[in-house]
């Protein structure tokens, strides 16, 4: 192997499909950025692992697969309040339990419901036999996995809007479940187009390279599955969803490569905002922008920012979420989402400097 790895720090899982015994207890945040540890390290600090306030429960997907979820329930019993829900949707080989600090935020701060989840093939929801032949791809994630947790809240949780906060890969499947009609607004973060010949050597390009040209099509065939958990510090991705996200990346509109999908993104006509950080480790402006550039009927919003302007030292692909950052980057997404209610009044200000032109 041309690069040396280093070992994964993530917690065992507990959580299976029958007879389910719940550890509250999820993977801490991350400390490297987003392919393999060997390729680049982020500085940025673990915080403490905790349980989570969230109440845990199982949503079916499309087709019967069962789904670990969490839902952040405000104790507001007024009923013009705590009536609407919101959910985050993961990063590639992120666990629901990096965004329980978030989540308890916007819960807290906005009266709202919060529903995170596991992709089928991560964490909780991955099968226990492991994922060696199991058959799940990013497109299953958006079609099926979405879908299922958009119906769940419309039907188990009475929302009057559903609003929607999408993490890299969470971003970029927004728009597959045949339900995203129902999405009354929608954020984005850090879900820039990764084509490689677009990145630029700063942000990685020859390590990219590396894994697209080399490790993915090695350790995958290999192992039959990505064993992130082994060599890397994210989760382990199946074999399907591995492979989407290398073909995709070599393809100038990514997911978004097929017509027919990249038309439905384009007629999407509620409000967006994608938002970025110039200290991103894997994109760049031009790449999020280019991501973005692809809702062509909605009210759209595009702040990229440098995480020092909002009095931050470091955000990256990966640090919005980290509870640090709730005075300062957590706000944006929070006063967006719910403008008329109790909270901070950052984004007119951080917008007028950044936001961009269709």
């Amino acid at each position: 192997m041309m690069m040396q790895f280093g070992c994964s720090l993530l917690i065992p899982r507990k959580i299976r499909f029958s007879g389910m015994e719940y550890h509250h207890y999820h993977d801490h945040d991350r400390s490297t950025s987003y392919l393999l540890k060997g390729f680049w390290r982020s500085k940025q600090k673990k915080e403490k692992e905790r349980p989570t306030l969230g109440r845990d429960v199982i949503i079916e997907a499309t087709d019967g697969t069962p789904l670990a979820a969490t839902i952040f329930e405000s104790n507001i019993t007024d009923p013009n309040l705590a009536k609407d829900v919101v959910i985050i949707s993961a990063a590639l080989g992120c666990k629901r339990g990096f965004y329980s600090r978030f989540a308890e935020w916007l819960k807290d701060t906005y009266n709202c419901k919060v529903v995170t989840f596991d992709y089928r093939g991560i964490g909780d929801s991955a099968p226990p036999t492991g994922l060696k032949g199991y058959d799940a791809s990013i497109l299953d994630w958006g079609y099926k996995d979405l879908e299922g947790v958009l119906r769940y809240s419309k039907s188990s949780l009475h929302p009057s809007q559903i609003k929607y906060v999408g993490h890299s890969n969470g971003f970029h499947i927004c728009c597959l479940p045949s339900s995203h009609h129902l999405l009354e607004k929608v954020v984005g973060i850090a879900g820039h187009n990764p084509f490689i010949r677009s990145t630029s050597w700063d942000k990685n390009r020859l390590t990219q390279l590396l894994a697209w040209y080399a490790i993915f099509p090695t350790l995958v065939p290999l192992y039959g599955y990505l064993p992130a958990k082994t060599y890397a510090a994210f989760e382990d991705l199946p074999a399907k969803a591995a492979m989407n996200w290398r073909d995709w990346a070599l393809q100038s509109d990514y997911i978004l490569t097929d017509e027919s999908r990249k038309k439905v993104y384009q007629q999407f006509n509620r409000p967006v905002m994608s938002l970025g950080f110039s200290d991103d480790e894997l994109g760049t402006k031009e790449q999020m922008e280019s991501f973005a550039n692809n809702f062509r009927s909605a009210d759209l919003k595009k702040l990229y920012i440098d995480p020092k302007e909002i009095g931050d030292e470091k955000i990256g692909h990966l640090g919005f979420f980290y509870q640090k950052h709730k005075l300062t980057a957590w706000p944006i997404v929070g006063d967006y989402l719910f403008p008329n209610r109790d909270g901070h009044q950052h984004l007119q200000s951080i917008g007028e400097k950044n936001d961009s032109p269709k």
